[in-house]
């Protein structure tokens, strides 16, 4: 019982330690049989350092605030966006090129 509490820990704050976040992309690709590119929504991870406001002091501040709010919060998020955001663009690529 006692390795799995430290095995769980150790994990929990790796994840903090990280500091990363979920950001969607939109990407567009070339289709053959259709005149418009077709678009998708991807979901691409970031570090939490990357970011410009990030830096000197409020480093360990931003680390803590995304490791434990940002990333769980970015991940539903983006994850969601990237869903709608395909659904949208599939049909918006079927009432285009059929």
């Amino acid at each position: 019982m006692k390795t799995i509490r430290n095995s769980l820990l150790i994990t929990l704050c790796a994840m903090l330690l990280q500091g990363c976040i979920f950001l969607p992309e939109v990407t567009e690709t070339e289709e053959p049989d259709c005149d418009e590119p077709r678009k998708r929504v991807k979901v691409e991870s970031a570090s939490i350092s990357e970011i410009e406001d990030c830096d000197g002091a409020a480093y360990a501040g931003c680390m803590l605030l995304g490791g434990v709010l940002v990333w769980p919060a970015s991940a539903i998020v983006t994850g969601t966006v990237a869903t709608v955001g395909n659904a949208a663009y599939w049909v918006e690529h079927q009432v285009e090129c059929g």
